[in-house]
Order: structure tokens, then C-alpha cells, then sequence
């Protein structure tokens, strides 16, 4: 009884391939343009087929990108064309009064949009694998496009089937379905606006966000895989269900299931109030207030629901159905004012140093060319951390620097806080961080590396000199102590304040690695030692060394400002005013910190090269 239920009618299976097969047909014939027929044409035309069949397959190419619209949107197409019966009141009753019930005439119509959907990527696959002469791409790659292709494919289907299900036109389905994809990523993208406005430390989670639409899967791994397989037998069990309790009187409604109507009300009521608070609080003002939020969100429910009840009732005099936006505005007003309160604590809740077993503590200010995670696993340093963090709480100041705290907890679980703030305000924490010498090892790879690891150092400032490279190992030894010394004996006054001096460029044994070292004037052993082996000169920019230097504190393109003399630049050429210029160079750790930071173009003799800094106008100069 069961494995009859769960069968299909082969009649109605095959007469589906036969009404619809022509647009299986068109859609192959498109892929077929759009995929083999260019590897084809490199096959017989030149050596780069290998190349071709890499960018198309793994997603690099713009035919891939031209594709995936038609790729996402064929599922669709075929959905609607296999239930368009559930539209005409006279096929719905013929098809229904024959001796099939409804799961197999569901199952019938499923099956042949899963082979409408097979059979041209299969095709595509048959032709283009034999392209392939193995020498410089696995089969397993273009393996991997069809099943990513397939699965989304399914996924796409299935909720089109079961949106064509509930629904009651055609173009009812094609908009539900589109919205309904894009659904589960937009509501959680809008909420987390919505409680980034309102909770104070609130930070963004929305680093696995692709995964909640089939649109914008990143990859067909094992996790996505199972995702999608979840998916794709929820969305027909669903299908199932409501495709039994489907009225066959209502045909032409909006939403055919009667417990789905209240769900459609609401959910669009919901939808257009997110919208419209988030746009009207968030998006058209810098000031954001719930008062803003509350504004805008009525007038978005208001709207929402009229619209909504006109769609459902199918007349416009809805206005005696108040009764219910009226319970909805006064449910959700308690709790946002709840959200708002903090009644959970959100915000102030910081755990003990004897909870945390590590912290990532990212400020936006520090430059790391690796932007790797920072650990503090030091009591000292988690104890320092959670001091600032249980100030920047009491104070409740916005400011300009980001953080990012995330507390990893000795169960297994994660505190993630991130919030604005200026640093000036907290200097005595940050002093105390930065000064540790956990931070400053764990912020510079060279000190993870002995002297095997490094093949040689070349020392420029910028690329805009000659400079010079170290290859003898006693001297390569020597600069590597000497740096690292220099990094743990630096004072957080010295990393923020002193200037630039050289670039140190260490190169990895086999040459891919590099890790740069900004060496400043507060590296007192490592300029010395160049000094001492005659080397200084040839590594830093001296006033002889450059040719003219432009002042203004607007951006313009270094292809123009020394063409001609513009307003508002001030122009030098005095050597003396040069060399103090260049002696205040604004360090690359708090570059772009203060807004009023002057921006200095600098042409240099060699090449005629222009490049640019930024001095700061606290610093006393006098040109």
C-alpha cells in the first residue's frame, strides 16, 4: 500500500516530456552554445582549451556569469509549465478525475521536471569531458560543476513546486518563488540591521550568510551538499501536504490553503516593516533612533497588511480589518522595546577570566598586512581586554575605530561584541595590549621563522629607490635579531608617534613568502647596524633623492598634480623644507586615523616616479 502511494502514472510522466521536451531541447541547445561549442572552438583553434574548460567550470568565467541567470531561472519556467493545470479550472478536474491520486500525479509531474532538468547537463557533460586529455585538469572538476549545477537546479524546482502548489497563478508562483529564495538571507540580513541599530556591542554574523539562499551557494562542499539535500526533501514533504488539503474549488486565489492566508498577512506585514523602519531609521539618516524605527515600521505594517488583505479578499474595501494589524503593531512593539531594554542582557554581558580560554581582539587601526586573527591566549593581556571592554560599556561613546572582541570560552562556546569607539579615550588598555609582547610576536610572522626559513632581505622605502638586498647569512642573522629586538623593545608611544624610515622585505626559502617590516626611527639597533655597514643612505629617501613635493589635503591623482602648478597645493622644492617634510611622515598604523591628516605627493629623481604620504598638522612645520 505504501510503495503504492509513493508511485507515479508513467502515462502522465511521459505525456509531460512530450508537451514540455521542447523547452528541454531549447535549453540544452543554450548550453551547448554557451559551453562545449566554445571549448570546441579552442580545441580546434589553439592550446588555450585547457584554460577554457577550467574558467567555465569552476565559475571564473563571464560565460559562467551570463549563464547563471538562465540556469536559476529555468527551474522555475519548468515548474510552472508542469502545474499549470492547478490554473484552469477545466484541466484541474479532468486531471484530478482521473483513477490517480495525488501523490502520484505530484510524483508524475516531479519526475519528469527532475529528468527535463538531468538530461541537459548530462549532455553538456558527454560532450565536453572527452575535450579533456587529462593532462592538466581532473574530470572530477567538471564532475563537480554538474552536481553543484544539479542540486541548485533541484532546489530551485522544488520550491517552485511547492510555491505553485499554494498559490493560484502562474505569475504568482514565478514572484513567490523568486522572494521565497531569497527570503531566509534578506530576513536575516535586515534583522541583523535592525539589531545593530538598537543593541549596543551588537556585531555582524553574517559570515555563512551565502548559505541560506540556492542562488549564492559559494561551493558544492560536503556540508552544502547535505544542506541541500535537507532542503530538497523538506520542500517536498511540504509540497505533499499541501497538495492533499489544496481545495479543488479555489483555483484562482492568491493563496489556495486556508491556514496559509494568516501566514501570507503576516509574513508580508512583517516583511514591509523591516524595510520600511530599517530604510527610514538606517538608510536616509545618520541619526538613528527607535523613535525613527517605530515610524517608519507603522507606516510599513500599515501598508503591508492593507495590501496584503486587498490580495487575499480581492476587493479593496479592507478597511474593517484593522483588528488584527492593530494586536500585531502592539505584539511586536513589546518586543522591540524588550530588544531595546536589554531584558537578556545582551549588552552587558562579559564573562570572567576564568571562563575565557582565549580572545580575538581585532581594532580596525592596526595595520596587519596578513589580516590573520589576533589570539591573546596572556591572563594578563584577557584581563586587559576584558577591562576595556567593561569600560567601553560604562561609557557608551561612539566613535570612529572598530573592534572586534570574541571571547572563545573554556565550553566550547563564543562572546562576539563589536563597537565603535575612539582610542584616544582608551589609551592606558591600549597601551598595556600593544605593549605586550605576546601582541607584538603574535602581530609579526618574522618571529615565527628562523633564520632557514628566510632566503634573503631586500630593504627599499617603497620601491621608490634602488635599495639594497641581503643574501650573506651572518648578515641576514644579524638584521632578523636585531628587528625582532627592536618590534619587543618598542613603546606604544613609539608605534603611534615616530616616523617611517625604510621598508625591510623578508623573503621566505622558497621566495613566495614575504613579510614586511616597517622599520621607524624608534629602531634604534637595527639603524645603527645599518649605519655601521655603510647602508643607511642607499635605503632611505633623502632630500637629494626627490624632485619636487606637492601639500594638499585633498586626494588627486598622482598622474596630475605636478603637471601643472593647481590652487589649494602648496609646491616645494627647497631641501631643507623636504627633509623636515619627510622627516613626518604619518606612520602606516595610523594612516587615515585623523581626517585632518595632509596628504604629501612627492616626485621623485628616479624615473620620475610619484608617490604620497600623509603628514599630520599638529606637528609644527614651517614651509
Amino acid at each position: 500500500m505504501k510503495l503504492k502511494k509513493l508511485s507515479f502514472s508513467k502515462n502522465i510522466f511521459f505525456n509531460d516530456l512530450k508537451v514540455y521536451g521542447w523547452v528541454g531541447i531549447i535549453y540544452t541547445i543554450y548550453l551547448f552554445w554557451m559551453i562545449p561549442l566554445p571549448c570546441l572552438q579552442n580545441l580546434l583553434g589553439n592550446d588555450d582549451r585547457i584554460l577554457c574548460i577550467v574558467d567555465i567550470f569552476v565559475g571564473n568565467s563571464y560565460i559562467y556569469d551570463e549563464m547563471y541567470i538562465i540556469m536559476s531561472t529555468y527551474p522555475i519556467i519548468i515548474a510552472i509549465l508542469l502545474f499549470r493545470y492547478l490554473r484552469k479550472e477545466k484541466s484541474y478536474t479532468t486531471i484530478h478525475s482521473y483513477p490517480y491520486n495525488r501523490i502520484q500525479l505530484l510524483n508524475s509531474h516531479i519526475l519528469a521536471g527532475i529528468v527535463l532538468l538531468f538530461i541537459p547537463l548530462a549532455i553538456v557533460i558527454f560532450i565536453v569531458m572527452p575535450m579533456n586529455d587529462g593532462q592538466n585538469i581532473n574530470n572530477m572538476i567538471i564532475i563537480n560543476w554538474f552536481v553543484r549545477v544539479f542540486i541548485n537546479s533541484l532546489i530551485i524546482f522544488t520550491t517552485s513546486v511547492l510555491v505553485g502548489v499554494i498559490v493560484g497563478t502562474s505569475v504568482c508562483q514565478l514572484i513567490v518563488t523568486c522572494i521565497l529564495l531569497l527570503l531566509p538571507m534578506g530576513l536575516y540580513l535586515t534583522i541583523e540591521d535592525l539589531l545593530l541599530l538598537f543593541i549596543f556591542g551588537m556585531g555582524s554574523f553574517s559570515d555563512n550568510v551565502d548559505y541560506m539562499s540556492p542562488l549564492f551557494l559559494p561551493s558544492m562542499d560536503g556540508f552544502s551538499l547535505g544542506l541541500c539535500i535537507i532542503c530538497i526533501i523538506i520542500l517536498y514533504i511540504l509540497a505533499i501536504h499541501f497538495y492533499n488539503k489544496r481545495p479543488l474549488e479555489k483555483i484562482t486565489d492568491i493563496i489556495c490553503i486556508n491556514s496559509l492566508k494568516k501566514v501570507f498577512k503576516y509574513g508580508v506585514t512583517f516583511c514591509c516593516m523591516l524595510l520600511s523602519g530599517i530604510a527610514y531609521s538606517y538608510w536616509f539618516s545618520t541619526n538613528h533612533s527607535l523613535l525613527r524605527f517605530f515610524v517608519g515600521g507603522i507606516v510599513g505594517s500599515v501598508v503591508g497588511y492593507f495590501i496584503s488583505e486587498i490580495l487575499l479578499q480581492k476587493k479593496l474595501k479592507v478597511h474593517k480589518e484593522y483588528k488584527g494589524l492593530l494586536v500585531y503593531i502592539v505584539v511586536v512593539s513589546i518586543i522591540i522595546l524588550g530588544v531595546d531594554m536589554d531584558i537578556l542582557g545582551y549588552e552587558t554581558r562579559i564573562p570572567s577570566i576564568s571562563q575565557v580560554k582565549s580572545v580575538e581582539f581585532s581594532p580596525s587601526n592596526i595595520y596587519r598586512r596578513d589580516h590573520k586573527k589576533h589570539i591573546c591566549k596572556e591572563k594578563e593581556n584577557i584581563q586587559d581586554i576584558i577591562n576595556l571592554h567593561k569600560q567601553i560599556i560604562s561609557d557608551r561613546i561612539e566613535g570612529n575605530k572598530e573592534i572586534k572582541i570574541i571571547y572563545y570560552l573554556k565550553n566550547g562556546k563564543k562572546i562576539k561584541r563589536e563597537y565603535s569607539i575612539n582610542e584616544e579615550d582608551y589609551q592606558s588598555y591600549f597601551k598595556s595590549i600593544y605593549g605586550s609582547v605576546e601582541w607584538k610576536v603574535d602581530s609579526n610572522d618574522l618571529f615565527g621563522k628562523s633564520i632557514e626559513d628566510i632566503y634573503n632581505a631586500k630593504i627599499c622605502p617603497d620601491n621608490v629607490k634602488m635599495g639594497l638586498t641581503i643574501n650573506e647569512p651572518e648578515e641576514l642573522k644579524e638584521l632578523i635579531s636585531l628587528v625582532k629586538e627592536d618590534i619587543i623593545s618598542e613603546t606604544y608611544e613609539e608605534m603611534k608617534g615616530n616616523t617611517l624610515i625604510t621598508n625591510v622585505y623578508f623573503y621566505g626559502i622558497n621566495q613566495e613568502e614575504k613579510y614586511l617590516i616597517e622599520i621607524r626611527d624608534s629602531y634604534h639597533k637595527v639603524i645603527n647596524w645599518l649605519k655601521n655597514k655603510g647602508y643607511y643612505k642607499d635605503i632611505v629617501i633623502l632630500p637629494e633623492d626627490v624632485n619636487e613635493i606637492a601639500i594638499t589635503s585633498q586626494y588627486i591623482a598622482e598622474d596630475w598634480i605636478f603637471r601643472e602648478h593647481m590652487n589649494n597645493v602648496i609646491y616645494i622644492k627647497d631641501k631643507s623644507k623636504i627633509e623636515q617634510i619627510l622627516n613626518n611622515k604619518v606612520n602606516k598604523i595610523e594612516q587615515y586615523d585623523n581626517i585632518q591628516d595632509l596628504r604629501v605627493y612627492v616626485k621623485y629623481n628616479l624615473f620620475n616616479k610619484v608617490d604620497n604620504f600623509f603628514i599630520s598638522p599638529t606637528r609644527k612645520l614651517h614651509y
